[in-house]
């Protein structure tokens, strides 16, 4: 089957562009000829908070895309209605996740649709974290081009306009092979560190935006230490923020020493060394869709400290791989993380059994969901909205 994907790939980066390249290779590998049809534009260069839209060096998991799609230039999206049209391909899918590229998803699936292709709809967020004027009309005008629709969590498709929910599934985020199989992480119980000299080493890791409450876990990391708990915290990612203030909190008397806080895109190469270091994975997400670093962490066997957000707890779930407390409390968050270090610091056997269980909820249809999903029912699918 032909299946034209449109989303960002490289050479732009981050999470997007990563779920991209592996559902690609994903649709390759289950037999299907996957056309990527990338973007010459993503966000302008004054309205994006980091420091670069672009990966400097091409990573082992990028996958060749034609960067046509802009979503400031509708003379771009018709050239990619166009090319569509000229691939014949049996399924459409397009990813969304800000109504920013409304224009580039009502090219592209119209197009497909045009073209009597099964048109999908993978939405990582039903409505951004910041909040988008629109963003419910747009996701239902694109969704109203589409076959069906994804979405990462119970949640979210309770969150669609009413007329996408009938013909939405949930499909939560798989982890990426490209990283887990970088590296075969150590289990915790049996290196050396973690247990060995008493600490119960956290990870922070991805993009530094307030939604995703690095300051209520500084605030539980300095409550848990100063009740007796040896608990320290690396966090890796770029600040979309204000990192002077992050800083100052990180220096603090009752957090100096406790935090290794490096700002900065991670390197592919640097990912699998900082999930097989930790203990564990800290998520004290204040809202969440879905998340990528969860099912990392658990592909890694690190289970997740967070909060009870519905993208997480579809996931992780209580015993299942994850420690959880309530949203935005950071005594609650500091008692379990008391919690943590007392089983990490115990028989080898407890913290042992966490890893597992860990696993245990990795363990799914991964991939090839997804790949289910965008080709079922090819050319087939009933029609909506006219």
């Amino acid at each position: 089957m032909r299946v034209a994907l449109v989303g960002p790939a490289w050479p732009h980066r981050g999470g997007i562009a990563h779920h991209t390249a592996a559902l690609a290779r994903a649709l390759v590998d289950a037999g299907h000829d996957a056309h990527v049809l990338g973007y010459r534009r993503l966000y302008p260069e004054r309205f994006f908070p980091g420091v670069s839209q672009f990966e400097r060096v091409r990573p082992a998991w990028a996958v060749h895309a034609e960067r046509l799609a802009d979503p400031l230039r509708p003379d771009r999206n018709l050239r990619l209605a166009a090319r569509i049209r000229a691939l014949g391909p049996d399924a459409v899918a397009f990813q969304w996740w800000h109504p920013f590229f409304a224009l580039c998803a009502l090219s592209a699936l119209g197009a497909g649709r045009a073209a009597g292709a099964r048109t999908t709809l993978l939405v990582h967020n039903v409505r951004p974290h910041e909040g988008v004027p629109l963003a419910g009309p747009l996701v239902e005008a694109a969704g109203r081009l589409a076959d069906g629709v994804v979405v990462q969590s119970a949640a979210e498709r309770d969150r669609l306009p009413r007329t996408l929910r009938s013909h939405a599934v949930v499909v939560h985020h798989p982890p990426y092979a490209q990283f887990t199989g970088e590296a075969a992480p150590t289990p915790a119980a049996g290196r050396p560190g973690g247990g060995a000299d008493g600490a119960l080493r956290l990870l922070f890791f991805g993009l530094i935006r307030p939604y995703k409450g690095l300051d209520d876990l500084l605030e539980a990391v300095a409550l848990a230490r100063a009740r007796g708990s040896a608990v320290e915290l690396v966090v890796r990612g770029e600040c979309y923020g204000e990192e002077a203030a992050l800083r100052a909190r990180v220096a603090r008397p009752d957090l100096r020493g406790a935090v290794d806080l490096r700002t900065g895109y991670v390197p592919e190469p640097e990912v699998a060394g900082l999930f097989a270091a930790a203990d564990a994975v800290a998520l004290p997400y204040r809202e969440a869709t879905g998340s990528g670093v969860a099912a990392l962490a658990l592909a890694f066997g690190r289970p997740v400290v967070g909060t009870r957000v519905p993208g997480l707890t579809e996931v992780v779930g209580e015993g299942g791989g994850g420690f959880l407390s309530p949203v935005g409390d950071a005594a609650a968050l500091a008692e379990v993380l008391e919690r943590m270090w007392r089983v990490r610091t115990g028989p080898a056997e407890g913290w042992a059994a966490v890893e597992a269980q860990a696993r245990r909820a990795a363990a799914g249809p991964g991939w090839g969901a997804l790949v289910e999903a965008v080709t079922r029912g090819s050319g087939t699918a009933r029609r909506r909205g006219g």
